[in-house]
C-alpha cells in the first residue's frame, strides 16, 4: 500500500475548517442522520446546522451577560465592603468596638 501525502493547500484547508468547528459540526449532523435516517437528509443538514449556529449566538450572549453580572458582583462586593466600614467608623469617624 503506497501513502500519497495530502496536497498542501487541501491540509491547510481541512486545518481551517477544523480550527473554525465546521469539521464538529458536520461531523455530528452526518452522525445524527445515520441515526434517524431522515426522509429528506439535506433538509436535516440545513435545519440541523442552523440550529447549531442559533445556538452558539446564543452561548456568546449569555457568555456576555455572565461577564457582565461577574463585573456587577465584583462592584458591589466592593461597595458592600465600603459600607461597613463606613457603618463601623460610626458618627465621628471612631472605630466601633465590635
Amino acid at each position: 500500500m503506497s501513502f500519497k501525502p495530502i496536497d498542501e493547500s487541501k491540509e491547510e484547508f481541512r486545518v481551517y475548517l477544523a480550527k473554525q468547528g465546521v469539521l464538529d459540526a458536520l461531523s455530528k449532523v452526518l452522525a445524527k442522520i445515520h441515526e434517524v435516517q431522515p426522509e429528506n437528509p439535506l433538509e436535516f443538514i440545513q435545519e440541523n446546522v442552523a440550529i447549531s449556529l442559533s445556538q452558539k449566538d446564543t452561548i456568546r450572549d449569555l457568555e456576555s451577560k455572565l461577564n457582565d453580572a461577574k463585573q456587577e458582583i465584583v462592584r458591589l462586593q466592593k461597595e458592600n465592603d465600603r459600607l461597613k466600614q463606613q457603618q463601623n467608623r460610626g458618627a465621628f469617624g471612631y472605630v466601633k468596638n465590635k
